[in-house]
């Protein structure tokens, strides 16, 4: 098992949070390695033993986070999907496991505005929905369904995905507690109607 460097680890940080607090103030397209080193103050062959450019650096932020989300979204898939027979899932199991993504987005939300702000990354909310798709595409439930599992799967992630943008882009109006039922209620009844019944 390969050890961290808590040198390196510690650097990374430093040039993450200081790349953020940069785009909080200023575009993106403004935002150079200078004024990222000088902010995080650290030297340029610090910031280039890690990154590229400052494009790799969101790269790696996104990813970091994208990988983060599906880590959260793994531990549930299978009681939303799969869980006892699916029909044997109650309200309050579902509500529990949509609430822990919902937690983890409204956790992550000042982070997700920065990089989906229309200069830094307005794809980003794509990339979210991709890793949901690939997570719905990988569970066999093809016998269960009415229809083929790639259009569920499709279905699943644009609602998932639009649901998520309005949200976000409302900059949290609903809170989270009044958000999850909204959610649980459309993939529930989605769902659904979709299964064959046992």
């Amino acid at each position: 098992m390969t050890k961290t460097d808590p040198r390196a680890a510690r650097s990374k940080a430093k040039i993450s949070s200081a790349f953020l607090d940069l785009l909080e103030e200023q575009p993106f397209s403004k935002i150079s390695v200078s004024m990222i080193i000088k902010k995080a103050g650290v030297n340029r062959s610090t910031f280039y033993a890690h990154y590229l450019d400052k494009f790799d650096l969101l790269d790696q932020i996104e990813i970091d986070l994208l990988l983060e989300m599906k880590a959260v979204i793994l531990e549930d898939v299978d009681a939303l999907l799969l869980g006892r027979e699916l029909h044997g899932i109650t309200t309050f199991e579902q509500l529990t496991h949509t609430k822990k993504i919902i937690d983890f987005i409204y956790d992550k939300k000042e982070l997700i505005a920065l990089i989906m702000k229309d200069e830094v990354d307005p794809a980003f909310l794509s990339k979210m929905g991709a890793v949901l798709e690939d997570i719905w595409q990988s569970r066999d439930i093809q016998e269960r369904l009415r229809i083929p599992q790639e259009y569920l799967s499709s279905a699943l992630t644009g609602l998932f995905s639009g649901v998520m943008a309005q949200w976000i882009r409302s900059n949290f109006t609903d809170s989270k507690e009044r958000f999850n039922p909204i959610c649980l209620l459309l993939l529930k009844n989605m769902i659904r109607d979709l299964l064959i019944e046992d």
